[in-house]
């Protein structure tokens, strides 16, 4: 089995733990075992979830650190990652049973949206980058809204491009309102002592 994503509790790994949650983490190896082919047409013939084949991870340096048999830089077996909501809280053992498959593949997601962005990779650069259009299920459209939004360093990059777009002086007033119009107020905010000094380094460029 492949080691444990971040997205998912940890607390929850034990194969003999069981507990209730409404979101659930599946990892999932149809290529190496004839019941998670079951397991993977049971999930997309009933279940709300989005799921996604990763066949280009490969074993990292840490990976092999702990397992001499993952071998850095060699390709992983391919396995699906699934994410599933359920309307109401579902205990491990019994999901488990009804897919077919062993506990130790069912975990409870620590963050939802963070085990969402995991199926594509979207906070691991470091990682395979899987297309968002290779994602599958009635859950896919969360994802797709979850891409859209921007990281804290990202919307902080938005506000410095958004300065240094201008050529000409511009007063505190007319910064603010062009970051508010922006939507990036409450990032503005929080460092504003920041940006008072960098607004002052760019009117600077257009002193007399």
């Amino acid at each position: 089995m492949e080691e444990l994503t971040p997205t998912v509790d940890s607390s929850a790994s034990e194969s003999n733990h069981n507990f209730k949650s409404r979101n659930f983490c599946l990892l999932i190896y149809p290529d190496e075992d004839s019941t998670h082919i079951s397991a993977l047409e049971y999930i997309r013939s009933r279940f709300q979830y989005a799921a996604i084949r990763h066949d280009s991870d490969v074993w990292t340096d840490a990976d092999e650190k702990h397992n001499p048999e993952h071998k850095a830089g060699t390709l992983k077996k391919p396995h699906w990652h699934i994410v599933a909501r359920f309307s109401a809280p579902r205990w491990r053992s019994a999901l488990a049973k009804e897919l077919g498959i062993s506990e130790n593949y069912v975990q409870r997601c620590a963050s939802f949206d963070g085990a969402m962005r995991y199926l594509v990779h979207a906070d691991n650069p470091g990682e395979y980058q899987y297309d968002p259009e290779s994602v599958e299920g009635p859950l896919k459209p969360i994802l797709d809204k979850l891409l859209l939004q921007l990281s804290e360093d990202e919307r902080i990059v938005k506000i410095l491009d958004l300065l240094y777009s201008l050529d000409k002086k511009v007063t505190y007033y007319e910064f603010v309102k062009l970051v508010c119009a922006h939507g990036l107020f409450s990032d503005f905010r929080r460092s504003s002592v920041i940006w008072i000094k960098l607004l002052e380094e760019h009117n600077n460029q257009f002193a007399e």
